[in-house]
């Protein structure tokens, strides 16, 4: 997950042209793996 979230964030970062728009995106795209990840049940330890 993290690195799709990463590869996502540097798509953003190039493919706009003002700041604000990379960081909205790029604050969106967090935002949304947290919810993701808050809402997917833990792994148990093996």
């Amino acid at each position: 997950m993290g690195g799709l979230l990463f590869f996502l964030c540097c798509y953003w970062f190039f493919h706009y042209e003002t700041w604000h728009e990379r960081i909205i995106a790029i604050s969106l795209s967090v935002l949304v793996v947290a919810i993701i990840i808050k809402i997917l049940p833990e792994r148990p330890n093996q």
